[in-house]
């Protein structure tokens, strides 16, 4: 999982991505690291999402944009789109199973011309 720094621009990876999974996080948010680290381990395998982790407490502005004011957030665009977000006390493995439904649905909805 890419961690945001001050040279990329969130919104740039947000419309470049097909599917792109945030997590808002904090180094004193326990889940945080939890959360962190199954998702680095869960995107290994699902190579078609982006995954970028953002430090609350050096982009408090850019969460604020994003309207993120508590962690763990995650958020996930589709085709540069809002889809979905959760925050606070949540079950990551349905989260990530409402992912790889849109995964699944991109990969059936791909139409090739030959």
């Amino acid at each position: 999982m890419k961690i945001l720094d001050y040279t990329m621009y969130l919104d740039d990876y947000i419309k470049t991505y097909d599917i792109v999974l945030i997590q808002f996080g904090s180094s004193a948010c326990t889940p945080c690291s939890a959360i962190y680290e199954k998702l680095d381990t869960w995107l290994q395998v699902h190579k078609e999402v982006y995954g970028i982790y953002i430090p609350i407490e050096q982009f408090l502005e850019e969460a604020a944009k994003k309207n993120v004011f508590s962690v763990p957030t995650l958020v996930l665009y589709v085709h540069g789109k809002f889809t979905i977000k959760e925050s606070g006390f949540f079950s990551l493995e349905k989260f990530l199973s409402r992912v790889e439904k849109y995964i699944s649905f991109m990969s059936e909805s791909t139409i090739f011309i030959a």
